[in-house]
């Protein structure tokens, strides 16, 4: 029969080697928790951190904006509360410069003005409007009366209701002592 030697402190190197186990179970679990956070660092925290500074301009250029828009508005409001506040200054203009041309009131008007300055209105004519006289009308008109009273027929047409700019004025002596003027006036409108 054979016979086997048995060592007398074999349980000892097995209670070494159980006992051993656990803490290279420990150094590998301790080793991937490192690993671990350091893979989430370098994977997850400076990425957020480069984001978090790149949104950190963006953020602030949006304040920067957001700050100018609200003075820009700031200015607005103020400034429609200075117009609310002179709108009736501002219905005085609706009568010199109106939505539509009534060209008829404003012709009588001149007439009127002409007669009282001495002066009789041939007639008048609708010119071609011009680049600077947008917005407006440009009218020839034709009158006969004596030269004398010219500067009072410029001013009757200047101080009239309506904004009007006179383009030229233009005068011919007749043979019976009268003078014919022509003025080209532009009659503005809205």
């Amino acid at each position: 029969m054979i016979e086997f030697k048995i060592p007398k402190d074999i349980g000892a190197t097995y209670q070494r080697e159980i006992a051993r186990k656990p803490e290279n179970l420990v150094r590998l679990y301790v080793s991937l928790a490192v690993a671990a956070v350091v893979l989430f660092v370098i994977f997850g925290i400076r990425p957020l951190a480069i984001t978090a500074a790149q949104n950190g301009k963006f953020l602030a250029e949006l304040r920067d904006i957001k700050l100018g828009l609200e003075t820009k508005v700031a200015k607005i409001e103020s400034e429609s509360e200075k117009i609310n506040g002179l709108s009736a200054e501002i219905d005085l203009l609706y009568k010199k410069l109106p939505e539509r041309p009534e060209l008829e009131e404003y012709l009588q008007e001149l007439v009127l003005d002409a007669a009282d300055a001495g002066f009789v209105v041939q007639r008048f004519r609708q010119q071609e409007g011009s680049e600077d006289s947008q917005g407006g009308i440009s009218l020839e008109i034709e009158f006969t009366g004596s030269l004398d009273s010219i500067p009072q027929l410029v001013g009757a047409i200047e101080n009239a209701e309506r904004f009007a700019e006179i383009r030229d004025v233009r005068t011919t002596a007749r043979e019976d002592g009268g003078t014919d003027v022509r003025i080209s006036v532009v009659v503005y409108t809205l």
